[in-house]
């Protein structure tokens, strides 16, 4: 039976990152792996994936989402975290993922759309993703530079699509 750690500050607290780290402490349970709770309640406090920065009046949230459930679970999140604003999503996927459904997701919270292809062989062309008809599109070269032109737009950045970003 899953047994969900004590939240902690600073750490993991979105919803889905405390399910993921049930399942693994349920994991090296039926292992039979020793499982030593200071150990958890300490990786829990310092581990990451998600992270999001503000500095000089920029918020950006990096998310590795990089399937149509972890998408939906982003968009759960950015609805309860970020209730009312509309993000930048800056988007690489890899081309073997099921990519219109992780858009059609991130379509519910995102203003406008920024593809860009990262360096992987299995990386979907950004000509190949499709946006909804309501939602602008831009193509840029690499993530640094849709970055920055995301920051001209004063709105909130949200990075994700893949673990490779």
């Amino acid at each position: 039976m899953l047994s969900f750690p004590p939240p902690v500050s600073g750490g993991s607290r979105w919803l889905h990152q405390q399910v993921n780290a049930a399942v693994a402490v349920e994991a090296l349970h039926q292992a039979n792996l020793p499982v030593y709770p200071q150990a958890v309640a300490t990786g829990l406090a310092t581990g990451f994936l998600a992270r999001t920065i503000s500095a000089r009046g920029i918020h950006l949230v990096l998310d590795g989402a990089h399937n149509p459930a972890a998408s939906w679970h982003l968009v759960q999140t950015w609805k309860e975290y970020h209730r009312g604003t509309t993000p930048t999503v800056i988007f690489g996927g890899l081309k073997d993922k099921n990519l219109s459904q992780m858009i059609e997701a991130l379509s519910q919270v995102a203003a406008r759309f920024f593809w860009f292809r990262f360096r992987n062989d299995r990386t979907a062309l950004p000509s190949d993703l499709q946006t909804p008809d309501h939602l602008p599109r831009t193509v840029y070269p690499d993530v640094k530079s849709a970055i920055a032109e995301a920051r001209t737009l004063r709105d909130p950045i949200l990075v994700t699509g893949s673990l490779y970003l």
